[in-house]
């Protein structure tokens, strides 16, 4: 996490899809008022991930993104006041 409130400093996306909101099954939480019980999802599609925005603004490396946005190493994702830099971890 780089910037704003949630529940966590890190997160390992463990499973296939991640929720980033405020509802109970997310895996990365929102914290605050007003915030969507669902902003967006992160997947695994193949050895990468993208992200996907579900109703919140959201935004990667300052551009706005529509719909499913691959990424890479590095890259910032802005979801409602949240900001997390994506990092893949490889195996050594």
């Amino acid at each position: 996490m780089v910037a704003g409130r949630s529940a966590q400093d890190e997160y390992t996306l463990a499973g296939v899809t991640s929720i980033i909101g405020k509802t109970e099954s997310a895996q990365i939480k929102l914290k605050g008022w007003f915030k969507p019980k669902i902003a967006a999802a992160l997947a695994r599609k193949g050895d990468g991930y993208t992200v996907t925005s579900m109703g919140a603004k959201t935004m990667v490396n300052g551009q706005r993104i529509a719909g499913r946005h691959d990424l890479r190493d590095g890259d910032l994702i802005e979801v409602s006041g949240l900001t997390l830099e994506f990092h893949v971890k490889r195996a050594h």
